[in-house]
């Protein structure tokens, strides 16, 4: 063990030091300090089991070291020393979390006596932390040896009969009778959250919490990704289990606004339970998130899974662009069909096969390039997760109305390329770019434009940028060559020479002209 000494008095220390025999304490390190600063640093570069440090001292007290020690949270018991024998210092002291304190001037045979209690102390609560270290070592490796036995047992490697079954499991000290039932549930978590943001978490350690206040032999199974555990329980009564499992989705739904999906089976033996977990993830394979969703595999399998298409009405809105209108109808619809049964994932991807397939229909049909599209991030990551659920599927359609233009006549298409030149006029502008940033087809906007307009794009960037250049020219003191490069022209030969089309005079004659004006 290590030792500090704290004391403004070296006669103190000195004392302390030499009278008690340490090493019969078992005692290897004796340190000492003439002040509270210099024993912080002790402190914090050595292990301190016990400190022995006077109350009146200059700068910082004795007080004002134990309150930093409580407040760094090092594992160290203090001796305080007074020279007041008030009742109000020792209170205050032991409120503070001191061992015990003594009374100056110092008897080696009072003191030493509270030192032996002290150290005694230290070593006791050593041998509980690490009786407790022992124990929760050996739970956890419990755990894991549980665990492992059942992960084999429902993947299918720890035999095909119940005899086997039941002699691995007797020797990995497991308990198990045959006339044991089970419960199973699994449970599937797609950290998802509103934002499209993941929050990867120890959800296993969470659930086994959850269901050790309920039965510590609960078992639990996480597969590779950790996205998905298995929940094993028992002889539980089937609707007790269910219960538990329900409350288990809302609390986390509420705690953590994560969205499970669980599907469970009761009433299983050993011999059933392979077969039972591979219907498990079949099941979950197949199934959405739909609030907090829990399903009996055994209804599932009963019940006609929904099938989604999309209706001759909701095709007509996608092929005329009609994007919002379509998402509110598809809404409705999907919410009416989930409200009688589940909606499967499978459905989910056909019904986002044929909204993309009509959607290509409508892009083709108005020159605007599919792959543009796919350059958005947000509309990529709201259609990889569409199939998730119901909530997802509209979270993607929605999305795509506000990405998707849409064409109510060409002067729409027009205007949009109008503005686009007007808010990068000083910049390089090629259609190309033009038509990136509409996500159309760069053949289709020329047409249009000039159909429209009766001039080409680079045309209208150019009187756009003349007349742009004119107004710089008569109202400011620019340079020439300067208002070339500010409306988009590097080349000054060039300029005057697009100015001089427009205008029958160089940039130059039209400067002149306006001051001639101006002056008049």
């Amino acid at each position: 063990m290590e030792i500090l000494l704290v004391d403004d008095e070296v006669y103190t220390i000195r004392i302390l030091q030499t009278a008690i025999d340490w090493e019969s304490h078992g005692v290897g390190q004796v340190w000492s300090a003439l002040g509270v600063a210099r024993a912080k640093e002790i402190v914090k570069e050595h292990p301190v089991d016990l400190i022995i440090c006077d109350i009146e001292m200059p700068k910082e007290t004795g007080l004002d070291f134990l309150t930093w020690i409580r407040e760094n949270r090092y594992d160290t018991e203090m001796i305080l020393l007074t020279c007041h024998t008030d009742f109000s210092y020792a209170k205050q002291a032991l409120g503070l979390g001191a061992y015990d304190y003594c009374v100056k001037p110092i008897i080696v045979e009072d003191i030493e006596r509270v030192i032996a209690e002290a150290l005694a102390h230290i070593q006791e609560k050593r041998k509980m932390r690490q009786a407790w270290e022992e124990k929760d070592y050996l739970e956890r490796r419990r755990r894991i040896v549980d665990r492992n036995f059942w992960r084999n047992t429902l993947e299918g490697r720890s035999g095909d009969s119940p005899d086997e079954l039941l002699t691995q499991a007797k020797e990995n000290n497991i308990r198990l009778e045959l006339d044991d039932t089970f419960c199973m549930a699994l449970f599937s978590a797609k950290f998802v959250d509103l934002a499209g943001e993941t929050e990867p978490t120890d959800y296993l350690k969470i659930t086994q919490d959850y269901f050790d206040q309920i039965d510590p032999e609960t078992v639990l199974v996480e597969n590779v990704s950790r996205d998905k555990w298995t929940v094993l329980m028992k002889n539980r009564a089937p609707l007790e289990f269910r219960k538990l499992c329900m409350d288990y989705l809302v609390m986390q739904r509420k705690k953590r606004e994560l969205r499970l999906i669980g599907c469970y089976q009761t009433g299983l033996y050993c011999e059933e339970l392979v077969p039972a977990y591979k219907k498990l993830h079949e099941t979950e394979m197949m199934m959405t998130f739909y609030q907090e969703n829990l399903w009996d595999v055994c209804r599932v399998e009963q019940e006609k899974l929904v099938d989604v298409e999309l209706t001759a009405d909701m095709e007509q809105l996608l092929y005329s662009g009609r994007f919002a209108e379509f998402a509110d109808h598809l809404d409705n619809y999907l919410q009416k069909k989930q409200w009688k049964h589940p909606v499967s994932v499978a459905a989910l991807y056909t019904l986002r096969a044929d909204i993309c397939q009509s959607l290509d229909v409508y892009l083709k049909g108005r020159g605007i390039s599919a792959h543009s599209l796919l350059l958005d991030e947000e509309l990529c990551r709201r259609m990889n997760e569409s199939t998730v659920s119901v909530e997802h599927m509209m979270r993607f359609v929605r999305c795509l109305a506000q990405v998707v233009p849409y064409e109510n006549d060409v002067t729409d298409i027009t205007n949009a390329v109008k503005k686009y030149i007007f808010q990068h006029l000083s910049e390089d502008i090629v259609r190309d770019s033009i038509a990136e940033a509409l996500y159309m087809n760069v053949d289709y906007i020329a047409r249009v434009f000039k159909r429209d307009t009766g001039m080409s794009i680079s045309q209208y960037i150019n009187r756009e940028r003349i007349n742009q250049a004119k107004l710089l020219i008569a109202t400011s003191d620019m340079p020439v060559g300067d208002v070339a490069e500010s409306v988009g022209y590097t080349n000054f030969s060039y300029f005057s020479k697009i100015f001089k089309q427009f205008e029958n005079c160089t940039p130059r004659e039209y400067k002149l002209r306006m001051k001639g004006t101006a002056m008049k």
